[in-house]
């Protein structure tokens, strides 16, 4: 009898377990849904392809992308070939990683040429060629041009990230674009804790 008892025991408590595991299980995927349904958060977890957005998986013949995991002194004479060939994507994205390469070896002047006017060649990018542009030639010393890009990108790009870094770039040398407000970012002089806060 008492032997019974147990057994009835241990069935109850695992199909106490067992419905209280799918109970959460249902409940968590339900809340899941519920959470991904509001706006603010879908835009971060949702991984649906946007407009202008770069998809890199279908492209299996581009001589660029293979590039991107070589070292970047060897994959520099093949880029700089590419770049300078005739117009198409590739050509686009090997002038853009070459520019890239360039600024992160302190060789900003000659990032340049590879920049130029590649934003309109390559509109994906857009955004983050006139981000490089703009510390290209702030490393070269042209504060002038390099605030004239930092306002551009500010401009055509208010929602991208970029713009962000446009606002603290233009702060450095005009502490009101610390307290200027991006339509997706919150001041920065807020974001950043800007010393002028602390």
């Amino acid at each position: 009898m008492l032997k019974q008892r147990k057994n009835q025991v241990f069935l109850a408590v695992g199909a106490g377990l067992a419905a209280l595991t799918m109970g959460a299980t249902f409940s968590a995927s339900r809340l899941t849904d519920l959470v991904l349904e509001q706006p603010l958060v879908r835009q971060w977890f949702v991984t649906e392809q946007a407009t202008g957005e770069l998809d890199l998986s279908q492209d299996t013949t581009s001589a660029v992308l293979p590039l991107v995991s070589v070292s970047v002194s060897e994959r520099a004479a093949q880029l700089e070939q590419i770049a300078s060939g005739s117009p198409s994507l590739d050509r686009n994205r090997a002038r853009f990683l070459l520019a890239s390469d360039l600024i992160q070896q302190n060789q900003a002047g000659s990032a340049l040429p590879w920049l130029e006017n590649l934003e309109q060649d390559y509109a994906a990018l857009a955004p983050q060629i006139l981000y490089r542009r703009a510390q290209a030639h702030t490393a070269s010393g042209d504060a002038a041009e390099a605030e004239a890009t930092w306002q551009r990108l500010l401009t055509e790009y208010p929602n991208d990230p970029t713009a962000a870094e446009a606002l603290f770039a233009l702060g450095q040398s005009n502490p009101q674009y610390w307290d200027q407000r991006s339509p997706s970012f919150p001041p920065i002089r807020v974001a950043l804790r800007s010393p002028k806060l602390v």
